[in-house]
């Protein structure tokens, strides 16, 4: 029977290649901060925010805006005038 080479990787073997090489490096995994029930991280701002201040968004994330209201105001009058 023939043997032909591998190509492809398994997603598990991809894990694990790209874990050691990370360790290699040096580096560390990264951690995410869950905003408390009821938030939303806003990008403007770099805090967490009420969901009320966002504005409804069907494509955005959770359905909501990136930035919140009042950020979303100031960068409207920062580039309007």
């Amino acid at each position: 029977m023939i043997e032909f080479p591998k190509f492809f990787l398994t997603m598990a073997e991809v894990e694990e290649v790209l874990a050691e090489k990370r360790e290699e490096d040096g580096e560390t995994t990264q951690t995410v901060a869950v905003p408390p029930q009821g938030e939303k991280w806003c990008g403007g701002c770099k805090q967490n925010v009420p969901l009320a201040a966002f504005h409804k968004n069907k494509r955005g994330k959770f359905g909501r805006d990136s930035w919140c209201k009042s950020c979303k105001r100031r960068r409207y009058k920062e580039m309007h005038g």
